[in-house]
């Protein structure tokens, strides 16, 4: 049903895809398709979806070229590691291959099925809203409210309460360390600002 609602309706894939991919980086491996994190899976299939039913792609320009050598480069260089130091394919490696692949996917779907700058302002509207329930949630594991600290444990796989050693436990938020979480928000908080200097924005109210 997802599958068909994104090829009949691009738009709405990439919306998700905004929304939701990012939020969902820091779910566990495994959870919950054995194997693969959603939003691999969400990248993957929603942007191969978008890229193969969008009537009109836009034209390459040299960031594509220069993002899309990356790609092969990070690719080749990865797997003459692999192959030279006589390695089995771990699935460390293999994010580490596919990792540049992924966002090049959701780079181009993005721009290809939102063209009209009314469609990237609802993108971004709805990139802002989905990252309330990050920063609630990454406040009550802070404060240890209810069983927050053990979903959070559950969603990613890893404990970092426990792992820590002489350092003051940060919180992560849905992902599994707080490089991550901060990594997250500063982009955030950046776009936060830039909208909030931008007089004539049409993502939202400045309030």
């Amino acid at each position: 049903g997802v599958g068909l609602l994104v090829f009949f309706r691009p738009v709405y894939g990439a919306y998700a895809l905004v929304a939701l991919v990012p939020v969902l980086s820091g779910i566990h491996r495994g959870l919950p398709v054995p194997g693969f994190r959603l939003s691999e899976l969400m990248v993957v299939g929603i942007a191969g979806i978008i890229l193969v039913a969008a009537p009109k792609a836009p034209r390459w320009g040299a960031f594509d070229w220069m993002a899309l050598s990356y790609v092969a480069a990070t690719a080749l260089l990865v797997w003459f590691n692999v192959v030279r130091h006589g390695d089995g394919l771990t699935s460390d490696n293999f994010g580490t291959l596919m990792g540049p692949v992924q966002y090049f996917l959701l780079y181009r779907a993005i721009v290809t099925a939102l063209p009209d700058a009314d469609q990237r302002a609802r993108a971004i509207r709805l990139l802002l809203f989905f990252s309330l329930p990050v920063a609630l949630l990454t406040l009550l594991q802070q404060f240890n409210v209810g069983g927050v600290r053990s979903l959070i444990v559950t969603l990613t796989g890893t404990d970092i309460y426990a792992s820590t050693v002489n350092e003051v436990p940060r919180a992560t938020g849905p992902f599994p360390h707080w490089h991550n979480l901060a990594g997250y928000m500063l982009l955030v908080v950046l776009l936060a600002f830039s909208l909030l200097s931008e007089p004539g924005q049409r993502v939202m109210r400045r309030r």
